[in-house]
C-alpha cells in the first residue's frame, strides 16, 4: 500500500476515559465523525487574535494573506454526506415577543450512516 502523500490531523482534545476506542473506531471507519470545531484555527500567525464578535463579513488581511481561516468556527468531517432541503423560518405574530420558529429537513444521501448537527447562528444587525 504507497503511504506517499497522505497527511492526516488528529486533534482529541479531552477525549475522556474511552478516548482511546473512539479514536481507533474512527479511524478505522467503525463510527461516523460527527463533533465540530468551537474555534476558529487561523491560517497564519498574522491572523491573530480571532475575533468572534465582529461581523463576519469583514475580511482582515495580513500580507499575501487572504482572510480565510484554516479552519472555520463549527467546521467538521464525515465520512457520509447530508443535504439539507426546505428551510423555513417563521418570524413570531406581527407585535409579540414570541419566538422565530426555524425549521429544515436534514437527509443522509450518502452511502453510510452518520449523524449530523444542523447548526444555526444568528446576530443582530
Amino acid at each position: 500500500m504507497e503511504l506517499s502523500g497522505l497527511l492526516a490531523i488528529l486533534e482529541a482534545w479531552y477525549p475522556g476515559e474511552f478516548g482511546g476506542k473512539a479514536i481507533a473506531q474512527t479511524l478505522f471507519g467503525e463510527n461516523n465523525p460527527a463533533g465540530r470545531f468551537t474555534i476558529t484555527f487561523p491560517r497564519s500567525v498574522g491572523q491573530l487574535p480571532d475575533f468572534y464578535n465582529s461581523d463576519p463579513s469583514r475580511v482582515y488581511k495580513y500580507v499575501d494573506d487572504d482572510g480565510q481561516p484554516l479552519f472555520p468556527f463549527g467546521f467538521g468531517l464525515s465520512y457520509t454526506t447530508f443535504r439539507y432541503d426546505h428551510l423555513v423560518a417563521k418570524p413570531p405574530a406581527s407585535r409579540s415577543k414570541g419566538d422565530i420558529t426555524v425549521t429544515v429537513d436534514v437527509t443522509n444521501i450518502g452511502s453510510r450512516e452518520g449523524d449530523e448537527v444542523a447548526q444555526l447562528y444568528v446576530r443582530q444587525k
